[in-house]
């Protein structure tokens, strides 16, 4: 998957991101929160990560950026037909978590809203 394909699914504008927050739904977990946003005018599913800086430094806050973007690759066929905007926050427990761990509560809340 190209560079292009992989920057459709993000989220860039705040208005994108403060629709979710209005309009959506959120679910949590003990690390994460995810908020979602069921749109009209979009074709496929798009995200946006949310790291603080009471997480950590930026190394700190990077890495977990990346964990997400990777669980969201791994799980992209399931989003290409859903019309969301999805908001995953990360809490402070995120960073003690292993990436098994994330990856657990992330398919727990995406069984939550119904998509896997």
């Amino acid at each position: 998957m190209g560079v292009f394909a992989r920057t459709t699914f993000l989220m860039r504008t705040h208005e994108e991101f403060a629709n979710s927050k209005l309009y959506g739904k959120s679910k949590s977990s003990h690390n994460l929160v995810i908020s979602a946003y069921k749109s009209a005018d979009l074709t496929h599913a798009k995200f946006g990560i949310i790291t603080t800086k009471k997480i950590g430094n930026a190394v700190v806050r990077n890495k977990l950026r990346r964990r997400i973007k990777s669980l969201i690759l791994s799980d992209l066929i399931l989003f290409q037909s859903q019309p969301y905007y999805f908001v995953v926050i990360l809490r402070k427990n995120a960073r003690q978590a292993s990436f098994s761990t994330l990856q657990e509560d992330w398919n727990r809340i995406l069984r939550q809203f119904n998509i896997k």
